[in-house]
């Protein structure tokens, strides 16, 4: 059986922190750690993925170098994201401490010593950064316990969620001490007193398009993306297989973070993400009678979207036997346009299951098609969308082993546009 409109893209088969450390810390106290890890580098690019032991971009150059001895140079304006790899065993960073996350529209990840509130400012102890006053249109959300990838939220929602789930829908008007006032469109203003019942503060809906660039764009702009959950955003300085240097907007000097500590980096200067796109439509055949909604930015259960290891905090997540299809009129395409990602079966699939296929198209072509099985590097997948086109589609399908646990995920799945010369957004 086809999807109805298949021929349009494809045919499915079946009827169906504590962050920064100096050099000498790292060398020293984690030296050991460091070691034992024995993790790798994947950086996806525009064109390929390149994987290597080795590291390093000095602070005047602008060729990244993976590997030793006869290493890969790549253009920093070719990168789109680098990921080290983590042994199953060491995927987890503990920390025993209470954990408060300040979440800003830009999608930088705070991890806040405390917080507290002060007429329209939040100020945010920080371990490394002092006293940070933040104002509340800047603010996404305050998540209070464990990690803020641990649960999706609505796009356009905006009001509080308590720790047994319940969740109360409105604008945040103020916060005081321990007493939060909140307009609910159906309750009017409605006092809520202890903020220590909360699991989140939502004060702006969710972008439909986030803005990945940074202000002042350029090709060392990053999002770093640590194993204490922080997302930091700035200049990459340098980086070594040991030390990465990142200037933010809230330190007057460069960040300097252990490389142990990074999951990924995503260059944000001229790349956008299909995560951040409502798609046209999206069918899908059930399973067992019941239909597994894709994610954005998610694995499907909720989770950090992780294959093999490699982790990503952009990309889309589906279930066998479903089709996405993105509206290509609505994006800013120019001449050399490209997607890319890398596709793999997601670490929560159950233990030796997850068989599928997964199928690239443009207006009904296939650009890529890749076989994904469970303990499998992910593999790259590529797409010319130089020629524009009216419709893009992933396609993910059941291979020989059926449908069960077939959570296929599409890490980063970014469109890479070209730099004009001459520098500038494109």
């Amino acid at each position: 059986m086809r999807f109805p409109h298949a021929k349009s893209h494809c045919a499915l088969r079946g009827n169906w922190s504590r962050a920064s450390v100096t050099c000498a810390l790292v060398m020293t106290v984690f030296g050991h750690c460091e070691h034992s890890l024995a993790e790798t580098w994947t950086v996806l690019t525009a064109n390929a993925v390149v994987t290597g032991d080795s590291l390093s971009l000095d602070p005047d150059s602008t060729l990244l170098s993976v590997g030793g001895g006869e290493a890969t140079q790549i253009g920093l304006g070719e990168c789109v994201a680098v990921m080290r790899r983590t042994p199953r065993e060491h995927r987890e960073f503990r920390d025993a401490s209470s954990r408060t996350y300040v979440e800003t529209l830009s999608g930088e990840i705070i991890l806040a010593e405390s917080v507290s509130f002060h007429d329209d400012a939040v100020r945010v102890e920080h371990r490394r950064w002092g006293r940070l006053s933040l104002q509340s249109e800047v603010l996404r959300r305050i998540h209070f316990g464990a990690s803020p990838f641990a649960a999706a939220f609505a796009s356009d929602f905006s009001g509080i969620r308590f720790g047994n789930g319940d969740a109360l829908a409105g604008k945040i008007l103020s916060v005081s001490g321990q007493t939060l006032l909140i307009e609910s469109p159906d309750l009017g203003k409605i006092p809520v007193d202890g903020l220590d019942a909360l699991s989140d503060i939502v004060f702006q809906p969710k972008r439909a398009a986030p803005a990945d660039s940074a202000s002042d764009p350029g090709p060392r702009s990053v999002k770093v993306w640590l194993r204490t959950d922080e997302i930091l955003t700035g200049e990459l300085v340098a980086a070594s297989h040991n030390v990465w240097t990142v200037r933010t907007a809230h330190s007057d000097t460069p960040e300097t973070v252990g490389a142990f500590l990074i999951k990924a980096v995503c260059f944000t200067d001229n790349v956008l993400f299909v995560s951040s796109r409502t798609p046209a439509r999206v069918e899908a055949t059930p399973f067992f009678d019941r239909i597994h909604p894709w994610q954005a930015d998610l694995s499907l259960d909720g989770g950090t979207m992780s294959s093999d290891g490699i982790t990503a905090f952009r990309g889309i997540s589906m279930h066998s036997r479903t089709a996405w299809t993105l509206d290509l009129t609505e994006l800013p395409l120019v001449p050399g346009a490209r997607f890319c990602a890398l596709a793999g079966i997601d670490d929560t699939a159950w233990r030796g299951t997850g068989d599928a296929e997964l199928t690239v198209t443009v207006d009904g072509h296939t650009q890529a098609r890749q076989r994904l099985s469970p303990g499998q590097r992910p593999h790259g997948v590529f797409a010319d969308l130089s020629a524009g086109g009216k419709e893009f589609a992933l396609c993910a399908d059941f291979g020989s082993g059926g449908s069960s646990g077939d959570f296929v995920d599409v890490l980063w799945g970014a469109i890479w546009l070209p730099r004009p010369r001459g520098g500038g957004t494109p």
